[in-house]
């Protein structure tokens, strides 16, 4: 639901709450003899333990399906499988899966080896964290199964946006401390001086100048032309209608924009500083040696000794 009606929002809540969420997660249960007492059994054992996992409103499964039979005063609900321990009790089984063909597919393979859970979860309006728990919970069951030859596997929208989560908190925690060490180390090898390491731009403040100039007077027009060109080129998404490639057109283009004025405006006006600061600190090992080329108008033409 992506309105920002107010009276859309309500009622999407009111039907939510009703009907429950819209982000079902699906349970699926693999075992040779499903069809068998015992394989239901275990089925069955599945379906309780997941129905007392907290934030879960019901579980749809083969053990738990009622169908709708002839009664003295029209249709009435009864179990759809029988009893455990009553008699021919594999034969009735297959006869009832036989009578509801709708079931096939849903809540038990055609092969009768695979069953089907649909798991429904509670609608807890402002809590998102019900949810890691709930899929920690299956993924637990997953991993004890109610038997050797039975194995569980969970999905679903809840269960694959809070994967997605997970990859990218796990992936920050790694990569953005490993680019940072990978960077410091390869200007601690090009230095060999832990002041090129911490201040790589005072280090090379001689040619702040230079550089500013060359930037706006030959290579900021072509940066700005080429920012100007991607941010129309994704604002031209947000003539569609949905919502979220809209926003994320609009977002993009603005942050295309935004980046651009930090780099002529805001960029230069903090080099300039730091390289005032660093300037007035008298210069010291590696840094003398940057230091020696300030007098240079053009530091690049000539050796630094």
């Amino acid at each position: 639901m992506n309105s920002l009606s107010p009276e859309e929002l309500r009622v999407h809540d009111v039907l939510r709450e009703t009907f429950g969420e819209d982000e079902d997660l699906v349970v699926a249960v693999v075992t040779p003899n499903l069809a068998s007492e015992a394989g239901l059994r275990a089925l069955d054992e599945l379906t309780g333990r997941i129905e007392s996992i907290p934030g879960i409103r019901r579980v749809y499964s083969l053990t738990n399906a009622i169908e709708l039979v002839p009664g003295r005063d029209g249709a009435i609900e009864q179990p759809l499988l029988p009893s455990f321990g009553s008699d021919d009790f594999e034969r009735r089984v297959a006869q009832a899966i036989a009578r509801n063909p709708e079931l096939s597919g849903f809540l038990v393979g055609s092969d009768t080896n695979t069953a089907g859970l649909l798991v429904e979860l509670e609608h807890r309006p402002g809590d998102d964290s019900y949810r890691r728990v709930v899929i920690d919970s299956l993924r637990a069951l997953a991993d004890d199964p109610p038997g050797q030859s039975v194995s569980v596997f969970a999905t679903g929208v809840a269960a694959q946006k809070y994967e997605v989560a997970r990859l990218l908190e796990r992936d920050q925690s790694i990569l953005i401390p490993a680019s940072v060490g990978v960077l410091g180390l390869v200007l601690l090898l090009f230095f060999k001086s832990l002041a090129g390491v911490v201040l790589p731009l005072g280090v090379t403040g001689v040619s702040v100048r230079v550089a500013i100039d060359r930037t706006t007077t030959e290579t900021g027009r072509a940066l700005a032309i080429s920012s100007v060109v991607l941010a129309v080129g994704f604002w031209v998404g947000a003539l569609g209608s949905f919502k979220p490639t809209v926003y994320f057109s609009l977002f993009t283009g603005l942050t295309m924009l935004s980046a651009l004025a930090c780099d002529l405006l805001v960029l230069p006006a903090i080099l300039v500083l730091g390289s005032r600061a660093w300037r007035s600190r008298p210069a010291a090992g590696i840094t003398a040696r940057f230091d020696s080329c300030a007098g240079a108008k053009q530091p690049w033409s000539r050796p630094c000794s």
